[in-house]
């Protein structure tokens, strides 16, 4: 899997050693950026998380250069990303916030092909998604942990403030009642949204707060974690959330599933869904035979399979990878190619994705 893995991390974003790394992602999948650049933080997310495992894997072996290309390849495209998708559209009059100083802009933009000024409530057009940012800025804990960067660290935790009080919907009291799945560029929320109330986004987000929070303590930067505020919201958020989902189970889409079962990693027994339910997932959830035209979303249940602590899952996670009818690398130029290979690497090595021994269960 490690050289499959490698190949595809090689199609997308060329050879970490190369000058021109990394590599644009196809007109098809991203938006242009400022430096002829073209990113899309969710393919991108990923792609710094696939690195790291490569460079941990590496370091595992007792390879020479103990993962440092691996790592080198991750933070040029941390550095492509938040100059490209942390700075306004060049094709267009799309305004970001500025942030306090006036140095640089709040918030990281999806990447979309497609923009106007006040995005849509659905997928169509750019702006910001809360669940994209938190998966950027796992992505970012991840790095600084295994590159033993503060630094990386502090910026993700200044991302993380520059957007939390902007999707986080609020009673007249100040209470937090959920957040905005999407805003518009300048971090506004498009007109005709219902009232946003506790969601997925809120665990995730909680999720990805308290893995900055430990990689906090396990950098020690300084004696007091960061989010304090910020994370006690979301996992007031969360909790209500999972209240909620108690009697609705598990995703049927591949990609929701294997998020769900992602973020369970950190969640204490009993775990908020009935297990017995997933075992329908052999049989259509996760079941290549159903990957479709959209094999990313496939591949992300693949990789929440082979995370989970249900023993079973992880049988079945390996079975799907050695199945001949899984989908394999896409072929330049073909739909969603960028996205495929990147998640089909992820889910054929999701070490980077796995709950470490520095991060303690959620109370």
């Amino acid at each position: 899997g490690g050289g499959l893995a490698r190949e595809a991390m090689v199609r997308v974003y060329g050879a970490p050693g190369a000058a021109e790394f990394p590599r644009p992602l196809p007109a098809a999948e991203a938006g242009p950026c400022r430096g002829g650049q073209r990113r899309y933080l969710w393919t991108d997310a990923f792609g710094v998380l696939n690195y790291c495992t490569l460079a941990h894997r590496q370091r595992e072996a007792g390879a020479a250069g103990g993962g440092e290309a691996a790592l080198s390849a991750a933070r040029r495209l941390i550095d492509a990303v938040h100059s490209g998708l942390g700075s306004p559209r060049p094709d267009g009059d799309f305004p970001m916030q500025r942030r306090p100083g006036g140095e640089g802009w709040r918030g990281l933009r999806i990447g979309k092909e497609r923009a106007r000024r006040t995005t849509d409530l659905g997928m169509e057009y750019d702006g910001m998604y809360f669940h994209y940012h938190d998966k950027w800025l796992f992505a970012l804990a991840r790095f600084a942990v295994l590159a033993r960067d503060p630094g990386v660290l502090s910026l993700a935790v200044e991302k993380a403030l520059d957007v939390h009080d902007a999707f986080v919907a609020r009673s007249r009291s100040g209470q937090p009642l959920g957040l905005h799945w999407k805003l518009s560029c300048d971090l506004t929320p498009p007109p005709g949204e219902h009232r946003p109330g506790p969601s997925s986004d809120a665990l995730s987000g909680a999720v990805v707060y308290h893995v900055l929070r430990c990689a906090h303590a396990e950098l020690g930067v300084s004696a007091e974690a960061p989010l304090q505020r910020e994370f006690g919201e979301l996992q007031q958020l969360a909790r209500l959330w999972l209240h909620f989902t108690a009697t609705n189970g598990w995703s049927g889409d591949p990609l929701g599933l294997g998020l769900q079962l992602w973020e369970s990693q950190w969640l204490r027994e009993p775990k908020p869904f009935d297990v017995q339910d997933l075992h329908l997932a052999r049989h259509a959830t996760l079941n290549p035979a159903y990957a479709g035209d959209l094999p990313f979303r496939f591949f992300g249940g693949v990789l929440g399979a082979r995370v989970s602590d249900i023993p079973f899952l992880n049988q079945l996670g390996e079975e799907v990878l050695a199945s001949p009818t899984l989908p394999t690398l896409s072929p330049e130029g073909s739909p969603h190619s960028a996205i495929n290979n990147v998640m089909l690497a992820s889910a054929l090595d999701p070490w980077a994705f796995c709950r470490q021994p520095h991060e303690p269960l959620l109370g």
